[in-house]
Parts: structure tokens; sequence; C-alpha cells
């Protein structure tokens, strides 16, 4: 028996809840309320702090496809952005909302990754903690703020709320891509 290989990127029905930033992503979406004939129909996806991207679909009857490119795709942040899909009308440009809902660009892995806010902080953190208790230093400077050794207790504060962040995005992140991380200890028996 022979494998079968993909030839192509496969169209998939919807737009899927989770997609890897510089994958090829292919769609179909019907909007039975917006024929092509009378209607165009864009997705915009928004994150936050980030410029809206969009995307206008083709197709026939009342089924639209959206073809979002690798090279797109890369070009957006890893995170969890808003979708909207826009119906305007040909002969009066006027607009309604189709759909939205949220959508979850993962990191592309081919790619080198950037730190998250809270691992920048924890870093810059367990930094000045170091360079404090190592006894050489009465206080250190790092983003714009100076601590002193009066501030080690503070700062170990800060450091345990931040590691918590870190887990949380890191438990997240695990859970989007599917893997499954257990915080159970398995008891091991043993014969007496």
């Amino acid at each position: 028996m022979g494998q079968t290989w993909r030839m192509a990127v496969e169209t998939v029905s919807g737009l899927p809840a989770i997609i890897e930033s510089g994958d090829t992503v292919i769609f179909t979406e019907d909007f039975t309320d917006y024929p092509v004939s009378a209607w165009g129909v864009k997705l915009y996806v928004s994150l936050n702090g980030t410029a809206v991207t969009n995307w206008t679909g083709s197709g026939s009857g009342s089924t639209y496809t959206f073809t979002l490119t690798a090279a797109q795709t890369a070009a957006l942040t890893a995170g969890r952005y808003l979708f909207a899909f826009y119906a305007t009308e040909t002969a009066t440009s006027q607009r309604e909302l189709a759909k939205t809902g949220e959508l979850d660009v993962l990191p592309n892995l081919a790619a080198t990754q950037t730190a998250s806010t809270a691992q920048t902080l924890l870093t810059n953190i367990e930094t000045a903690i170091t360079a404090l208790s190592s006894g050489e230093n009465q206080s250190v400077s790092f983003n714009g703020q100076s601590f002193t050794k009066k501030d080690l207790g503070g700062l170990l504060r800060q450091r345990t709320q931040l590691q918590a962040e870190v887990i949380r995005e890191k438990r997240r992140a695990d859970a989007l891509r599917g893997i499954r991380r257990s915080n159970c200890i398995a008891p091991i028996f043993t014969n007496p």
C-alpha cells in the first residue's frame, strides 16, 4: 500500500481558530446573505498595538475563498487577534458586519522568537537580584529605575509574580499547540 502525499495546502471550511505565523492558509466562508454577484467580503484581523491586516475574498455564489500567503501570515505578530468579516454592497458601498470572533496566531518556530514582556522583565529583575545579592553592589539600575539592597524583598516579590506570568504564557502556548503537561505526580507502588 503506497503512501499518499499532500500536493498543496488544503482548503478548509471556515477561518481556522489557530494558525501559525509563516503558514499558508486557504479557507472558504459561506455568506448566503451576501452573494458574490452583489457584495464583496473582506477579512480584517487586529491585535492591540499593531496595524490592522485585511484580505479580500473571491469566489462564486455565496462562497468566498480567502488565501493568506506565507509572507502575509509571517508578518503577523503572535497573539490573540480579533477578526471581522465585513460585507460591502457593490452598488451602494454600504458595509455590514458579517461575522466576528477571535483568531490565535502562534509564533513561527522556524524563526527567532522574541521574548514576551513578562520574560524580559523577569530576566532584568533576576539580573538586578543577582547584582544586589552578590555583595559588591549597593545599588543597581534597569528600565530607568534604581534599586538598593533594601529593595531586594520587593524585587523578589516581583520576580515571583513574573515567574507565574511566564508559566501561564508557556502553558497557554503549549495548550494552543496541543501539548499537554501534567502537574500531577504519579504514585509509585513497591512490594515490601
